[in-house]
């Protein structure tokens, strides 16, 4: 496991460069592995204005995971629907928000800097992480599987070495890690300047709950009501306009009148911003990792540019932990950028689309065209369609290969329990580890020496027999046979007919290399 803590006061297990929510959610999550980490940020305190606006379930199921969720809904809302909408208000498309086997609705609208705030304030608690707020990191080098750091205050300009196992880029879109390590960006080719205006209502009572995307020819524009009073609406700037024109009171006045009409209000925050989709050639170069907008950018269209970042946290965190606390094999960090590469490349497609979709319907607006002849079907399903994990992706990442199963690389249905004496969700009794779920004790099925694995590991066991629920979903996954899961509650296997829980445990040790 390297240096020890004790023998160097500046040694951390991983050290995290940048601490937006990405940073913070990998710091937390390492730390409730124990390990010892150090975060490193520029700015002193939390950005003060609301920049991401939406996270989806996977998200919400991880924020509940750490025990934050009662605070988190504070600041949280849910629309009621997506829309397309053409600007005489009539609905082309409605999506209900609902929930998933999460057990949280699609999409969630958040306050970003009540998320961070709530974030810090849980890792305010942990005796293993050191925060360096107020620092820049000035030069990093690997050597010798180590990554040696050099940090400078930027008050005094004092200089500090701090050294790591691990070092996790989570420095934005400008990443002076990934420009250091000269990763190159994957450029899909979509870059357009929105006006983003933050605004505070007056009243907002009789508001609906809504993401609605306009397909105005005149002006394409997304409307977003936020918790309580707030809403945020977006503009697309046309070929050849001037963005900081609209910074004229005058100007911007009469944009956001036009969606809000005599609503009273109080602006925020006005700012450009350009959409871009772009990812990085890879996100691992030895012992550094790139993570949220160092690795990638996502138009915001189909609400995925944070949530992308913090499932990318979600991937590594457990599979770093489990390196550095079992010492299992580190090649299965490699399944990280296996696992994630192709998620965001399609989140990316997906986003593109949908702004494209919206250009589109904007055109048949103003030509009066029928809509089965402006929008290709393959458009819609790009922008619509959930992707499942391919072939691939399971064939190269940490999944069994010896069933073909349509549930593997899905997440375990989030099912309440009742043991007959109190209700428990299942991530209660999973927590974030390696389970085995079987109908019948799953001891029974496994040699000594994989009881003695798992035990290591600090695997969960759940014998289906003991415990009560409602949940078709799960009770389909249970009649197909055991399952395997990992801490992140993937389905890692299922078994069948022909393939034994003893099989697929066999299977897992050999790929962790345990």
């Amino acid at each position: 496991m390297g240096v020890k803590q004790n023998q160097l006061e500046d040694y951390f297990d991983v050290i995290i460069v940048g601490f937006g929510p990405v940073g913070q959610l990998c710091s937390t999550l390492l730390n409730k592995y124990g390990l010892n980490t150090a975060a490193i940020e520029s700015n002193l305190d939390i950005y003060s204005e609301p920049r991401a606006i939406s996270i989806d379930d996977e998200i919400q199921r991880i924020i509940s995971n750490l025990g934050l969720w009662d605070d988190f809904t504070r600041n949280q809302e849910v629309p009621d629907f997506a829309d397309l909408v053409f600007p005489n208000g009539k609905v082309i498309l409605r999506g209900p928000v609902t929930s998933t086997i999460n057990g949280f609705p699609f999409v969630s609208t958040i306050y970003q800097p009540a998320l961070e705030n709530l974030l810090r304030q849980n890792l305010n608690h942990s005796k293993t992480n050191r925060i360096f707020l107020g620092y820049e990191t000035i030069n990093f080098k690997q050597e010798n599987d180590f990554v040696d750091i050099s940090i400078k205050h930027l008050e005094n300009n004092k200089l500090s070495k701090l050294k790591s196992k691990y070092l996790f880029a989570c420095d934005g879109s400008e990443s002076f890690i990934r420009n250091k390590l000269k990763i190159n960006l994957i450029d899909y080719k979509y870059n357009k300047e929105w006006l983003i205006v933050d605004i505070k209502l007056d009243e907002s009572n009789d508001l609906e709950k809504v993401t609605r995307f306009i397909c105005d020819p005149e002006r394409p524009t997304i409307f977003t009501t936020l918790k309580g009073d707030r809403v945020r609406i977006e503009f697309q700037l046309l070929a050849g306009e001037d963005g900081n024109s609209f910074k004229n009171k005058n100007k911007h006045d009469e944009l956001i009148n036009s969606v809000l009409g005599d609503r009273k209000y109080l602006l925020e925050r006005l700012y450009l911003y350009r959409y871009k989709g772009n990812c990085a050639s890879e996100l691992r170069k030895k012992n550094v990792f790139l993570i949220g907008d160092s690795a990638h950018q996502i138009p915001p269209f189909a609400g995925q540019g944070l949530s992308s970042g913090l499932r990318d946290a979600s991937n590594l965190c457990w599979k770093m932990a489990y390196v550095i606390k079992n010492q299992i094999n580190d090649e299965i960090l490699d399944t990280y950028q296996i696992e994630r590469m192709e998620e965001i490349q399609n989140s990316i497609h997906s986003s593109i689309a949908l702004g494209k979709l919206i250009d589109s319907l904007s055109v048949a607006f103003k030509k009066n065209t029928p809509l089965e002849e402006a929008i290709p079907p393959e458009a819609r399903e790009q922008a619509y369609g959930k992707k499942s994990l391919t072939e691939h992706l399971l064939s190269k990442g940490l999944f069994s290969r010896l069933v073909k199963d349509s549930n593997i690389g899905k997440p375990i249905p989030r099912v309440l329990f009742s043991d007959g004496t109190k209700n428990i969700f299942i991530d209660d009794l999973l927590d974030l580890r390696f389970a085995v779920i079987s109908k019948c004790d799953p001891k029974e099925l496994l040699s000594e020496n994989s009881m003695k694995l798992f035990k290591t590991i600090n695997a969960v066991f759940l014998d289906m027999s003991k415990y009560s629920f409602n949940n078709s979903k799960l009770e389909e996954l249970i009649d197909i046979g055991d399952i395997l899961i990992r801490p992140d509650k993937i389905i890692y296997g299922i078994t069948s007919n022909k393939v034994s829980l003893q099989d697929l445990t066999d299977e897992l040790f050999s790929q962790l290399k345990y």
